[in-house]
């Protein structure tokens, strides 16, 4: 029988996708973040009012110093940076909140922020159709309880060899059969800087 997780102090390392990067903040991003932290309709749906530049600078440099997680409570405020030519390639245009809540369990919140530019779909012209569940599941061939579907274009996959080649800290899905729980396993593990994910057939 497996014994409890165990948690591991975690150095986080930049997290690159084909349209964005997380990574620390760093001073560069003063204006970027001021753009939408002075926003009073962003502001409206956190805990303070719209910041001035020197607040949003003051923030910045506090956050900067913030890149490990070891104990109960530290936290992570990454820049959102846009990679994707042709919308802003390398402006930030938001940032996520990751904070540590319990080492026992290994769970931590998490939240994000947006420039209101970016936020949604009309930022990047994704088509959104709406069907009745009957036709969700015939798509699908089962309940799709949550109600919402996407297709995307799918890269070819690296051989097993190939993609643990380089890799240090490596994660194993071992029959999982709900899609959600191997949802939610992807995202801890994208936070928490693996290398790689295999997944059983």
């Amino acid at each position: 029988m497996p014994g409890p997780p165990i948690f591991v102090a975690h150095e986080f390392v930049a997290i690159h996708t084909p349209r964005l990067v997380l990574r620390v903040m760093t001073s560069r991003d003063v204006d970027d973040v001021h753009r939408y932290m002075s926003n009073p309709e962003v502001c409206r749906y956190l805990l303070h009012e719209p910041r001035s530049r020197e607040t949003v600078a003051e923030k910045i440099a506090e956050w900067s110093r913030m890149k490990r997680l070891a104990e109960v409570g530290d936290d992570l405020q990454l820049a959102l940076e846009l990679t994707t030519p042709g919308l802003e390639a390398g402006r930030v245009i938001g940032h996520l909140y990751f904070k540590l809540t319990s080492i026992d369990d290994l769970t931590a919140e998490i939240g994000w922020t947006l420039h209101p530019d970016f936020e949604g779909i009309d930022a990047y012209d994704v088509p959104v159709f709406v069907g009745e569940s009957e036709l969700l599941e015939g798509l699908t061939g089962f309940n799709l309880h949550r109600g919402a579907l996407a297709s995307m274009h799918r890269p070819a996959l690296p051989s097993v060899s190939e993609l643990l080649k380089d890799a240090r800290r490596v994660v194993v899905l071992e029959d999982i059969v709900d899609h959600t729980n191997v949802g939610a396993i992807f995202r801890s593990v994208a936070g928490l800087g693996a290398d790689a994910v295999l997944v059983t057939p």
